[in-house]
């Protein structure tokens, strides 16, 4: 996956290049404009167990800055905030069952292939975080006269999860000991990835544009540690099927300074 992505990278990047380098249009943009962004990030893949709870929710919402390099470049950035909620179920097996009141499992923290047919821990996973985003824009071709153009993008990530927690029921698992129901927090911390991806630029009135992205996203680390009532758990939760990558799909409508 990661020589994929390197090689697609490097290909958009020539393309954009190539054909920056034909000759100008007549008008430039304006330095800087400033304006909302939303965002919903839908997962590529997920384990089975996470399919058959419902696809997971990601949405971003904050705001954008863009400054006009040249016609053949410009930079973004972005701020927002990002809500992320999932859910799956893990099939309890005599080697992965374990008592509420006991030591946490790394069976049933992760999400692992499932069984059939039998008892299994309900899991619900949010998560919140503030994330910042760097972008290189790269024109390829304009649609039309009014200013319409279509581009490619590379940028960098980073954010800070703000909160995170998981709740597993225990309420479908016959002759469980201990509550039904156990919490666990996600610990804060820093992550960083990046993003490649295209987009359009659509004027819709005097010194207004409409900006549509989709983008696909990864960032690392792919696992958390977690603690239950203050006591940080030996193993770490992957949610890399959450937090760690997927195709962004975004808007946002900026005006000119």
């Amino acid at each position: 996956m990661r020589i994929l992505l390197m090689t697609t990278m490097a290909a958009m990047t020539m393309a954009a290049i190539t054909v920056s380098a034909q000759p100008a249009a007549s008008s430039v943009h304006p330095a800087w404009s400033v304006g909302p962004q939303v965002g919903y990030t839908v997962a590529l893949s997920t384990p089975a167990q996470v399919s058959q709870s419902g696809a997971p929710s990601r949405f971003t919402l904050g705001a954008l800055v863009t400054r006009t390099i040249s016609e053949k470049m410009q930079l973004r950035f972005a701020a927002t905030y990002r809500s992320e909620s999932g859910s799956f179920a893990t099939p309890v097996t005599s080697a992965g069952t374990v008592s509420s009141e006991g030591t946490s499992n790394r069976s049933w923290l992760d999400v692992v292939d499932p069984t059939t047919g039998g008892p299994a821990i309900g899991s619900t996973v949010s998560t919140s975080a503030a994330e910042v985003m760097a972008s290189i824009v790269l024109p390829v071709a304009d649609l039309d006269t009014s200013g319409a153009r279509f581009h490619i993008s590379v940028s960098v990530l980073a954010d800070l999860l703000l909160s995170g927690s998981q709740q597993d029921d225990y309420s479908d698992v016959p002759n469980h000991k201990g509550p039904d129901l156990r919490t666990f927090e996600y610990s804060t911390h820093m992550g960083a990835g990046a993003a490649i991806g295209v987009g359009l630029v659509l004027p819709v009135a005097d010194a207004t544009e409409l900006l549509i992205d989709a983008q696909y996203v990864f960032r690392e680390p792919r696992e958390i540690r977690v603690s239950e009532q203050g006591v940080e758990l030996p193993d770490a939760v992957n949610v890399s099927w959450l937090v760690g990558r997927g195709l962004r799909l975004s808007a946002a409508v900026t005006f000119d300074l």
